[in-house]
């Protein structure tokens, strides 16, 4: 007994001298927002954002995890449309066209129809439909239903770069207007002469000659070289015809003629003004061939066929007594040059005309015959 009371005597003497344990002090404000910055910190070093783990997969091997994180982070942010588009070809990258293009459409900001997001709806488009084996035909059909269908939605706008490829594609699908609309597009896009002639080419093929003629005219504007030109506008004047008729193409023709020394030009100028009824200028236009073809026989047979259409008399006589000079004995020669010497008021030149017909046996014909 007495040991025990001296050991609980001792212990209470040691609690007595033993200083007291002091109050729990809590983390002031500094101390919390300086933790929270560190935190902060570590999170961002060790765990990327969503526009950061986006430009690293893009460059990396596709996977299910990365897929996985595109989804989280995709609808965790659905505004960022730049990790939307990541995410849309990490899909198509695995060939799920549909979820990718399911993925693109849910896009609720206005790049949902920007020009990428346009262009990029368009091959994924174009993929599945490619995709699918030529062993199921009625699957293809459908497929590139919806392709043609997309490209008609584009012809309004279609991506920058891109027109002359969707301009092929639609050829593709055998749609020639719709495809003259994207040659169109890359004509005025580039200023490429040949991109509009290949949208003449295709407006022509379906039947809208006006609108061939428009981008022909353009293409001739454009064109490098005069011969280039003169081919560009030949081939409006050509289409515009076809729908429009002459006198549509000899406006197309007629402010290139009033300069032109082209003689395939002239020619092509020429006739389409008397197809017009246009005789004087078809007439002055075939003074300015002949001038470059002055002995050329058929040229002169030609040009006062125009003379006399135009009621020129005297100017066709002029060429009728040149031919007669080098032919005497040609009495159809003759024969034209006496009734249209009446016509011109020359009596004397008709009159010796028709005496040597007559010694020669010549009856004359009821009407004039040119040679």
């Amino acid at each position: 007994m007495p040991s025990s009371t001296a050991n609980s005597e001792a212990n209470v003497a040691d609690e007595e001298e033993r200083p007291l344990r002091p109050d729990p002090v809590l983390a002031g404000a500094p101390m919390l927002i300086g933790f929270a910055f560190m935190m902060g910190i570590v999170i961002t070093v060790v765990f990327p954002s969503g526009r950061e783990y986006a430009e690293v997969t893009s460059k990396q091997k596709v996977d299910a995890y990365s897929i996985a994180y595109l989804s989280v982070v995709t609808r965790a942010d659905p505004k960022d449309s730049h990790l939307r588009m990541v995410y849309v070809r990490q899909l198509a990258h695995l060939g799920r066209w549909d979820d990718a293009l399911k993925v693109l459409d849910e896009d609720p900001t206005p790049a949902k129809t920007s020009p990428e997001a346009n262009d990029l709806r368009m091959e994924l488009i174009l993929s599945r439909a490619r995709s699918i084996p030529e062993s199921d035909p009625e699957a293809r059909t459908v497929a590139f239903a919806a392709v043609h269908e997309e490209l008609r939605r584009l012809a309004a706008a279609p991506p920058k770069g891109r027109a002359r490829e969707l301009a092929k594609l639609a050829l593709e699908l055998e749609d020639p207007r719709l495809a003259a609309s994207f040659f169109e597009h890359a004509g005025n896009e580039e200023s490429d002469p040949n991109a509009l002639a290949e949208a003449g080419r295709w407006y022509r093929a379906s039947g809208e000659g006006a609108r061939a003629g428009e981008c022909l005219r353009r293409a001739g504007e454009r064109a490098q070289t005069p011969e280039e030109k003169m081919a560009f506008i030949i081939a409006a004047a050509s289409a515009v015809e076809e729908t429009e008729g002459a006198c549509a193409a000899w406006k197309m023709l007629e402010p290139t003629a009033a300069q032109s020394n082209d003689l395939d030009f002239l020619r092509r100028a020429t006739e389409t003004a008397r197809r017009c009824a246009r005789p004087q200028d078809a007439k002055l236009l075939g003074r300015r061939i002949l001038s470059q073809k002055k002995d050329d026989e058929e040229e002169i047979k030609a040009q006062i066929r125009r003379e006399l259409e135009a009621g020129d008399s005297p100017g066709a006589l002029a060429l009728l007594r040149s031919l007669l000079a080098k032919h005497p004995n040609d009495l159809r020669i003759r024969e034209a040059t006496a009734r249209v010497a009446e016509w011109a008021g020359q009596p004397a030149i008709a009159l010796e005309q028709w005496l040597f017909l007559f010694e020669a046996g010549k009856t004359p014909s009821p009407t004039l015959v040119l040679p």
